[in-house]
Parts: C-alpha cells; structure tokens; sequence
C-alpha cells in the first residue's frame, strides 16, 4: 500500500473506505508489513501518515521480568511514558 502520486483522491481519500484493523509485525528500510485479510501487505511510511488514525502497542507482562524490563530490554515504564506523549 503507497499513497498514489498527488496524494489520495476519490475513493482512496482517508475515511472513505471505513475503519480497518491490522497489526503491524514487522518493519523494514522501506516500510512496514501488515497482516490483512490473512496475508501479508507491505506499506509504506507514507501510507500508514495518511491512513493511520490510532495506534496500539500490546505488550504482556509474562513478557517482562519482575523488574519491569523484558528479555531483550524492553522498559515497560519508559515504554509507557513515550507512549503517553506520542503523537503523530
């Protein structure tokens, strides 16, 4: 998914088409990959700005250790306080 050339016209315009729910589960250099109607759909930076009306991050707590930080250092406290002033 990209956001055509001009930018987003007739029934490609942000809100035409509904509410529709993906996760995102991965990124790249050139984007990120969504799971859509059981597949996987690249997009571009450009598309989820255009598109994106809200966002979520879900993190389990099994995930994080019992000081608060996950494996692989994840901050659930620091995560929670960057997520608070995100904006986009």
């Amino acid at each position: 998914w990209d956001v055509p050339l001009g930018g987003a016209k007739g029934d490609g315009k942000s809100g035409t088409w509904g509410g529709h729910a993906i996760p995102l589960v991965a990124y790249d250099e050139t984007g990120f990959t969504c799971i859509t109607w059981g597949k996987p759909l690249k997009m571009t930076p450009a598309f989820l700005q255009a598109y994106c009306e809200e966002a979520y991050a879900v993190v389990s707590n099994d995930w994080l250790a019992k000081s608060g930080i996950s494996p692989p250092g994840l901050n659930m406290g620091a995560l929670m306080s960057e997520m608070h002033n995100l904006t986009l």
